[in-house]
């Protein structure tokens, strides 16, 4: 059975998340910050470590995971964080991490991270194994499924219903325009909402920001018709 220790010094937050990896079957242990993680990592031997790069009280997930991945090699650390730019992640990765899973987590999100990095009995199934309905976009690879969107470096990130099927309506109309119509049409048929276009705008930039590091790939406005997502 596979071992999780969550390391995050939101209460309400880190205790969820353990009872809903509880009731799928994981063994959890929850800790608020990383004093006495050693003695825990001994004790407990995690097959998977989540820790929060911001823990409070003058303790940083970076340094911890640096620390942890000098004692222990091979020790599998992925680092949490709302926001992480391009030098923290340049950082959390020297540490040692195998990734980074940004907030808010949920379990669909996690179990991903436990499935790439995990070894079942037997050995580390392939994505396209795990996730039969795996589309490649470009360099990226999206489960609409699971509503999962993974990248090249291993990262995962978790779409919104609204964003994965705004993203599943581009896919299959790719190359063609799809208007606003579309989208409400897709989205909510009859029962439009009267924020609507303004949920769609803000989808449509959170979008483009997952799929920025693609290179292959492109979300355009075509001004005055709709958007397009176009191969380069």
């Amino acid at each position: 059975m596979t071992k999780i220790l969550l390391v995050d010094d939101t209460v309400y937050f880190g205790t969820e998340i353990q009872s809903q990896l509880v009731d799928l079957g994981y063994t959890v242990e929850y800790m608020l910050n990383g004093t006495d993680i050693e003695y825990k990592i001994d004790s407990f031997s995690p097959d998977i470590i989540f820790l929060d790069i911001d823990l409070g009280v003058n303790q940083s997930g970076i340094e911890i995971c640096d620390m942890l991945t000098k004692k222990y090699p091979g020790i599998i650390i992925v680092l949490i964080s709302s926001h992480v730019d391009a030098e923290t992640r340049e950082k959390g990765i020297r540490a040692g991490a195998k990734a980074f899973v940004g907030k808010p987590l949920t379990v669909g999100l996690l179990e991903a991270y436990l499935k790439l990095f995990v070894p079942s009995a037997d050995a580390t199934p392939k994505l396209e194994v795990l996730y039969p309905d795996l589309i490649a976009l470009s360099g990226l690879k999206v489960s609409f499924h699971k509503r999962l969107l993974f990248y090249p470096n291993n990262e995962v990130a978790q779409l919104s219903p609204l964003i994965s099927n705004l993203l599943k309506l581009l896919v299959e109309k790719k190359g063609e325009v799809v208007t606003m119509s579309d989208i409400i049409e897709n989205q909510w048929g009859d029962h439009e909402p009267v924020n609507a276009p303004q949920s769609i705008y803000t989808a449509i930039s959170t979008l483009r920001n997952l799929l920025i590091s693609d290179e292959g790939l492109r979300l355009r406005t075509i001004r005055g018709q709709g958007y397009s997502l176009i191969s380069e």
